[in-house]
């Protein structure tokens, strides 16, 4: 099975004790998500709502590719692979 790094932003860290890039053992983009979540349970409700469909702030890229459907999610991963998960900010006045 595929090891890939998993990079956490800042936003986010507070729920991963700190670790900004984790290694995770994967087949695919959705299953190295999943083994995020087992790491760190706490990013569970931060990535996907109480129903789990994902939460519309957070944007996940595998490599340099924004993963938007269930098929981006079932691409299977190489070793090396990068699974990057930002959460928008927004704001203002």
């Amino acid at each position: 099975m595929p090891t890939v790094q998993v990079w956490i932003p800042g936003l986010l860290r507070d729920f991963t004790s700190g670790e900004v890039e984790f290694p995770v053992s994967a087949a695919t983009v959705g299953a190295a998500l999943d083994a995020a979540v087992a790491r760190h349970p706490l990013l569970r409700s931060h990535l996907a709502d109480e129903h789990g469909q994902p939460r519309p702030n957070v944007n996940v890229f595998h490599n340099e590719e924004l993963v938007r459907s269930e098929r981006e999610l079932a691409a299977p991963l190489t070793d090396g692979d990068r699974i990057t998960i930002l959460q928008s900010v927004s704001g203002g006045c």
